[in-house]
């Protein structure tokens, strides 16, 4: 898919300009086994890293319950629900090609819930704390 293209989608789903993708993309990331498996993500980086280098970055979205670093994803955050109960991983930030996307999904985290999950990616991954 070309990146204007999904761009284009992404508008269309979150129905206002893309600053940082509201969508989840489901793409193949490894495992520590080295198998990969099919995650959902949401999107986490600005259009122009995708148009100009044909990447973004993406904050895993798993059901393992099992991580400190998780936020809950409640129904009430996103404008679909998810067919099963899910966390954001906010310690699995990962960079992705667009060629990577198996397909994009019509699900999008609402605004007022987004600070949450991004502050808690960067404080996890960089180590800053809001003061």
């Amino acid at each position: 898919m070309h990146p204007a293209v999904f761009c284009t989608r992404l508008k269309m789903l979150n129905g206002s300009k893309i600053v940082i993708f509201l969508c989840k993309t489901e793409v193949s990331a490894p495992l520590p086994s080295g198998q990969p498996k099919v995650h959902m993500v949401l999107v986490a980086s600005g259009q122009d890293l995708l148009m100009e280098e044909g990447i973004f970055y993406g904050i895993m979205i798993t059901s393992n319950p099992h991580s400190s670093y998780k936020i809950e994803i409640t129904e009430d955050m996103l404008t679909s629900p998810l067919s099963k109960q899910s966390y954001f991983a906010t310690h699995l930030l990962g960079m992705y090609r667009l060629d990577e996307v198996i397909k994009p999904c019509r699900i999008a985290i609402k605004q007022e819930y987004m600070d949450d999950v991004f502050n808690k990616s960067i404080d996890v991954v960089y180590g800053y704390e809001e003061e």
